[in-house]
């Protein structure tokens, strides 16, 4: 399951930059995006990169990214089987939840949840992210497969079997060790499983405790206003917060984007952030609680709301690495 042919591997999937192609109908080596270049972030100053799009099929990719063992016919040894699983998770989930909006049909949880957990695989995937990576998956680093299969293919990710460039590490900012780390972070949450589910799912559900957790999930819909693509794949919001809770924000397609987050369930938390909120919330404890009551996750949905589309898209120019991504050269911020 790790060997392929995949030389060419995209950090930003296929499926992701289709959802936001200029031309999804068109076959797959055809397909455009537009591309622009972040020149001021402050004052929002980007320049277009080619006018009519660069290729899907090229872009936001990097040769080897993922591969830590050539074979001497050039089979690869990476990671592409698990993205490609959780790609596929991706197209399906994100057309089944517009349908459902879109008809008011009943959302159910563990779809959400599915979700999320693969766009989540965005951040820990991408390049741009790996000092991020090893921070907030610092515990993984520890961690090797007991399964005797995985523990073979994990230790090939060694000094010897590196083949991204040395200038494309120098231009990340990352040593080979931070490297080499992240994709061993990598290989844990993706193949060791957890009560049938991997690592990365398995923490990602974690977080989807109503019980500890207060939950926010807003999917914003738009019937003609476009949504950017960032090159890092999502959104943080965490700066917005004195807890840094886990919150993100993902572009599910050119017309939607999903905002997440999930902030420790405790009225004492929540009185120190919004004081203004004191009285209120000190009633609560008077009458013994300690935590909101909640019974489930709900997902709110505003359709063309185009105050929340400028913020997330001001900050997806202002957080992306490089550069971000549209199907339009219109769009709002």
């Amino acid at each position: 399951m790790f060997e392929n042919h995949t030389k060419n591997q995209h950090f930003i999937s296929q499926v992701e930059q289709k959802q936001n192609s200029i031309n999804p109908l068109a076959e797959r080596e055809k397909r455009k995006i537009y591309e622009f270049e972040i020149l001021d972030r402050e004052q929002h100053f980007f320049k277009l990169t080619n006018k009519t799009g660069v290729k899907i099929e090229k872009n936001l990719s990097i040769n080897d990214l993922y591969t830590f063992n050539i074979l001497s016919d050039s089979t690869r040894i990476n990671f592409e089987f698990f993205f490609n699983k959780f790609e596929r998770k991706i197209e399906a989930l994100t057309s089944n939840l517009q349908r459902k909006v879109k008809s008011k049909e009943d959302i159910d949880e563990q779809e959400i949840i599915d979700l999320v957990s693969a766009k989540f695989l965005n951040f820990l995937r991408n390049p741009f992210s790996i000092k991020k990576v090893l921070n907030s998956f610092h515990p993984l680093q520890n961690l090797i497969p007991t399964d005797e299969s995985l523990l073979r293919e994990f230790r090939k990710i060694n000094s010897n079997n590196i083949h991204i460039s040395p200038e494309y590490l120098d231009r990340l900012d990352v040593s080979i060790e931070q490297y080499l780390n992240w994709l061993r972070t990598i290989f844990i949450a993706l193949t060791v499983q957890m009560y049938g589910k991997s690592i990365a799912e398995y923490l990602v559900d974690g977080l989807f405790d109503p019980k500890s957790k207060v939950i926010v999930l807003v999917l914003n819909i738009y019937d003609s206003q476009t949504c950017l693509l960032s090159d890092r794949g999502y959104v943080d919001y965490g700066a917005l917060y004195d807890n840094k809770p886990f919150a993100m924000g993902f572009n599910l397609n050119k017309n939607m984007f999903l905002s997440v987050v999930i902030k420790n369930n405790s009225l004492d938390e929540f009185i120190k952030e919004y004081p203004f909120l004191k009285q209120k919330l000190d009633y609560l404890k008077e009458k013994g609680q300690s935590r909101f009551h909640q019974t489930g996750i709900d997902l709110t949905v505003f359709n063309n709301n185009i105050e929340l589309l400028k913020a997330y898209n001001s900050n997806v120019m202002f957080q992306c690495k490089n550069n971000f991504y549209s199907a339009t050269c219109d769009f709002e911020y």
